[in-house]
């Protein structure tokens, strides 16, 4: 049973040091096969090309309540601290916003770009400059 307490350490010591707030290790490992508990890549690997189990249904949804386009709470409080502040640009090296909230979703495979930024903005009725308006015009 060392190597439990090893994993229980280990995983105490990330959520101290990253701030982490999700859930608890055993309730990661309760939902896991018992062959994916200590082999994260491979388990994604594998639903990525097509091994489906009873567990998918869960962390779909889980990734739908933190990044997902209708209802992801993180994606949408993060775009609108760029909308509160006027900026039209997310920059994809550099964090001034919300760094917290935009490792978040990276670690749900969301990678905030201008673009998402421009969609939620049309969503909320601001009006979105057309960067490409200027290319159609042959009045020259």
């Amino acid at each position: 049973m060392k190597l439990g307490r090893v994993m229980v350490g280990l995983w105490n010591n990330m959520t101290r040091e990253v701030g982490f707030n999700g859930e608890s290790l055993f309730s990661f490992l309760r939902h896991c096969r018992r062959s994916d508990q200590k082999r994260l890549f491979e388990r994604y690997y594998r639903f990525f090309r097509g091994r489906r189990c009873e567990d998918d249904e869960r962390q779909v949804g889980r990734w739908d309540r933190v990044a997902g386009e209708a209802s992801g709470r993180w994606r949408r409080i993060y775009l609108e601290k760029y909308r509160k502040r006027g900026v039209h640009f997310i920059e994809p090296n550099e964090e001034e916003v919300s760094p917290g909230i935009r490792q978040t979703l990276n670690h749900w495979a969301f990678d905030p770009t201008s673009d998402s930024l421009n969609r939620f903005r049309e969503e909320k009725g601001d009006l979105v400059a057309d960067e490409d308006a200027d290319e159609g015009d042959d009045s020259e």
